[in-house]
């Protein structure tokens, strides 16, 4: 989970404090983002409010466009101010007399012009700078004041992290200050050369080495007070290690060739192109490894360089003839494991050192030309050769391209995402996406409905070119990280305390079969960044709720694959965590919205998809309008059904609860259900229970011949009374006024 805690504004930077609780060190480890002013010259002049211009601008053209400014704001206020004290008047007149108040009706009113008046004057200015600032030669502004008044920032990227003490605001904003204010100091922050840059370094470098990875995904206590104690002898002993002779010769070793996506490691190269001549492999991903370690204190540190700790080489295919062929050969080669990488959970069919890469790489040759020696050998037989059979096609799992048929009619998309108008809806959508994330406030079925309104909206506006895809976010590192783990506590029957529990498994002969074909199905998935497909989950006998996060639903304890909604079946799919950033920069609004992956590349053209996927990179939903930043709190003191309401959209088609309450909703069915215990910690997330009429309900009264259990209408007739019955109350014992309501002679 990743969240903003702070913003500053020093000089020409941005900064942005954010806190990712997926870091190295949770909770202790507070991130800041930097961006940089982007230079005056290059900013359009639509990205200023009309009183910045005029600001701005130099005689006597400031005197002039300013008098004219304020002479059409009259105007504008004028009928406002009349009818506000049309309104105010009875009652100062009587209140003289009679010392009476004004009613709060006569408020309402008068606030809800002034809030017109303010919407029509913010309108006015913008019209005002369309017509007379934005046409003008930029002669006429000092570009020295449009530089300190600009708020158009590029270039935003990870500037440092905060360690343990170090993590308090003072100590964060007196860095953000020097940074922007000092030049000589900014200099050395960005070539990494200040002390606490060199510490960071290491620290992280060896984090997962020295302290473990149990230690690093656990939220134990004693865990945290390990790595705080490893990073305060980091601190305590930095200069020391650096200045080391065997650190500085394995540093310059690794440090002779930077890696590339386009360029293989020369350590590696011959093992990695000895495993491509070989039928039914391709490989992926490969790394040369570290030189070695340096030794101080009795610590084996590595060194700060491009290279991982482990030499490994991932595969794109492997299919399973050369699978068995290595699984056999292994254990001829002490230097090879096919173990996963520590701390690593993105890649998938991998083989690795295991912990000299030197020997590694000498042997992964040798193990590539027995496997070629012995293609003639390998078994052909019907279902080894690792390819997907036809009956288990991959299918994409996401969100549908955008709402239900008529959510929000084609007429009504155009106007909204027209150019006078864009703006304006993108407020709104920024308001609904804040509504989207509110769990505790909306049932998930209607959350996903406001998801597909803004993939509609979004849709909409990128065919008419207002929005422009930026960037890919990619998720799959989160892909199947609990499957495992919920595995064990499925068959044993308590939760994993370690990953050494794990291996428990193979005690009862599992491993061999669930955990082998399970992590033959993710490494597939993860090679083709598709889906698990259903039906080879099926034929293991899983069900969802073995492997997934399900939520709990009072008409739907265990589910089915087939049953299952978007929110779990994205879980199965690689992809289903990435995202793509959508950008919108406009005259008085700059937005950055986030639609998942599978539901934005159906929206765009796929070179243009590979090319965002080319180059993933970080980004973080925002909006600022008018200058100002668009908060959750201020997202939600709209109502989110006057939001829909004023982007035309059919509720009922998108949300099936109608935007209830989830809060009120639960309580009512607290109160339904005798069994329900509210002392019992259950997920209340995605509640689906037969609804009544709201309106019946809360009198205590019931439609005459409606349902006696439920209250919706059924006809008189004994046969759709029955069948409702069955569909909806199969569980309920009939008392005799129910009887007699299902044969017709009952109200």
């Amino acid at each position: 989970m990743r969240m903003t805690t702070d913003k500053m504004y020093y000089g020409n930077y941005r900064f942005v404090v954010e806190f990712d609780s997926g870091s190295e060190t949770g909770s202790n480890q507070p991130t800041v983002w930097v961006a940089e002013k982007a230079d005056i010259d290059a900013v359009p002049l639509k990205q200023f409010g009309a009183a910045q211009l005029l600001s701005a601008l130099i005689e006597p053209e400031r005197s002039r466009l300013h008098a004219a400014l304020s002479e059409e704001q009259r105007a504008c206020r004028q009928p406002f101010e009349l009818g506000i004290a049309s309104i105010q008047q009875p009652f100062r007149a009587a209140g003289e007399k009679q010392g009476q108040k004004m009613p709060e009706k006569a408020k309402r009113k008068a606030r809800k012009l002034r809030e017109q008046m303010k919407t029509a004057l913010q309108r006015l200015e913008v019209e005002f700078a369309r017509r007379e600032l934005w046409s003008l030669d930029r002669q006429w502004y000092d570009h020295s004041i449009l530089q300190a008044q600009s708020r158009a920032y590029s270039g935003e990227f990870s500037l440092r992290d905060f360690y343990f003490e170090e993590a308090n605001g003072p100590h964060i904003r007196n860095f953000c200050r020097k940074f922007a204010l000092d030049e000589a100091y900014r200099q050395q922050v960005l070539a990494r050369e200040t002390r606490w840059a060199r510490r960071n370094a290491l620290f992280v470098r060896n984090l997962l080495s020295v302290v473990g990875e149990d230690a690093l995904l656990s939220n134990g206590r004693g865990d945290d007070r390990q790595v705080h104690d490893f990073f305060r002898w980091v601190d305590a002993h930095v200069e020391e290690i650096l200045a080391l002779p065997e650190y500085q010769r394995l540093k310059e070793e690794d440090s002779a060739f930077e890696p590339s996506a386009g360029e293989l490691d020369p350590l590696i190269l011959p093992a990695v192109e000895a495993l491509n001549r070989i039928p039914g492999v391709s490989t992926r991903f490969s790394c040369q490894g570290v030189s070695g370690k340096v030794r101080s204190q009795g610590r084996e540190l590595l060194v700060v360089s491009p290279h991982d700790e482990y030499a490994y080489v991932s595969f794109s295919e492997l299919g399973q003839p050369a699978r068995d062929v290595i699984v056999a050969l292994l254990p001829s080669f002490p230097g090879i494991t096919n173990a996963r990488i520590p701390g690593n959970f993105a890649l998938g069919s991998v083989l690795r050192s295991t912990g000299d890469n030197l020997r590694f790489r000498q042997e992964l040759v040798e193990l590539a030309e027995r496997m070629l020696a012995s293609v003639d050998c390998w078994s052909t037989r019907p279902g080894e050769s690792g390819s997907h059979p036809q009956g288990s096609a991959t299918v994409a799992v996401g969100p549908e391209d955008g709402p239900a048929l008529g959510a929000i009619p084609p007429s009504r998309l155009a106007w909204l995402c027209q150019p006078e108008q864009i703006e304006r809806t993108l407020h709104l959508l920024f308001y609904l996406n804040h509504w989207a994330k509110a769990r505790e406030r909306l049932p998930s079925a209607d959350r996903q409905g406001l998801y597909r309104v803004k993939a509609a909206v979004v849709r909409q506006a990128l065919a008419v070119s207002p929005v422009s895809p930026v960037s890919y976010i990619d998720g799959s590192p989160g892909f199947a990280r609990g499957f495992f783990l919920n595995l064990f506590a499925r068959i044993m029957g308590r939760q994993a305390t370690s990953r050494a529990d794990i291996g428990v498994l193979d005690v009862e002969g599992t491993k061999a079969f669930l955990q082998e074909h399970l992590a033959t199905l993710i490494a597939q998935a993860r090679s083709t960044r598709q889906p698990i497909p259903e039906s080879e989950l099926v034929a293991l006998c899983l069900e969802p709720g073995d492997l997934l996060d399900i939520h709990w639903i009072r008409n739907r304890l265990s589910p089915g694959w087939s049953e299952l909604d978007e929110s779990e079946t994205v879980q199965l799919d690689p992809e289903g965590l990435s995202l793509i950033a959508f950008e919108h920069v406009g005259a008085t609004a700059h937005y950055i919205f986030h639609l998942p992956f599978r539901a934005a590349e159906r929206l765009l053209p796929q070179p243009r998809v590979r090319d965002l996927k080319s180059r993933p990179g970080n980004s973080r939903e925002s909006g600022e309008y008018f200058g100002g930043i668009i908060t959750e709190e201020e997202s939600l003191e709209h109502p989110v059904g006057e939001i829909l309401r004023e982007l035309g959209v059919d509720v009922a088609a998108v949300c099936p609860y109608r935007l209830t309450d989830k809060q009120v909703d639960v309580s009512r069915l607290a109160r339904r259900y005798a069994y329900w215990d509210d002392e019992e910690d259950w997920d209340d997330e995605d509640w689906e229970v037969p609804s009544r009429l709201e309106s019946h309900r809360r009198k205590g009264e019931r439609i005459p011949g409606a349902c006696p259990l439920c209250g919706g209408a059924v006809e008189p007739d004994p046969a759709p009374r029955i069948e409702h019955w069955r569909q909806n109350h199969h569980y309920q014992d009939l008392t005799v006024s129910q009887v007699a309501w299902l044969l017709g002679s009952g109200n």
